[in-house]
């Protein structure tokens, strides 16, 4: 895991995600939001799960596009505070978001508490040179593999998502918790 700059003060976080994320704004996201969101319908079907939730959604674009499946909470804001406000769900999606984090394994740790399953997706190998300004982290594969493991997460799988006119190829995680 590579630290790509320092953490902004709590005033310049603020002012950075003051309009909601608007998933429509580079195609590319467009066609990524569609695979992570076939990737967690699989899920969905092969394990019954009725509830989602989805804390960093933006316009909720992907959560809208899981049919069948009510989203229990939607909600951009503080997320390790608005972590506390969910009972449980079935299915947590936390896409394109643990990236921007100053601690990506506290929030994960708190959404393993509240879910049964886990999709994540985060850039793979983001290089340091490209200068994304809301990006903290930089994550291989082993690295969020190790991060789920900690967070107590096990059978995942790894899904790379690549496009040669993208920005950056992107890792989709699916884990279930570990009940033991």
């Amino acid at each position: 895991m590579i630290k790509l700059r320092r953490f902004y003060s709590p005033s310049v976080t603020t002012a950075l995600y003051e309009t909601t994320y608007d998933s429509t704004r580079w195609p590319e996201h467009v066609e990524r939001i569609g695979r992570t969101a076939s990737i967690a319908q699989s899920l969905i079907g092969q394990h019954d799960l009725r509830s989602v939730a989805d804390l960093s959604c933006g316009d909720g674009t992907l959560v809208k596009q899981l049919f069948d499946v009510p989203v229990t909470y939607l909600r951009d804001g503080n997320i390790l505070d608005d972590l506390g406000l969910i009972e449980s769900v079935d299915l947590f999606v936390c896409t394109e978001t643990i990236e921007h984090l100053e601690a990506p394994w506290t929030v994960l740790e708190r959404i393993a508490e509240k879910t049964r399953w886990l999709v994540l997706s985060t850039p793979l190998n983001e290089d340091p040179a490209i200068g994304n300004y809301e990006h903290y982290w930089s994550f291989t594969a082993d690295d969020v593999a190790s991060l789920l493991h900690q967070s107590n997460f096990h059978n995942t799988a790894l899904f790379i998502l690549e496009d040669p006119l993208w920005t950056y190829t992107y890792q989709v995680w699916t884990a279930e918790v570990n009940d033991a």
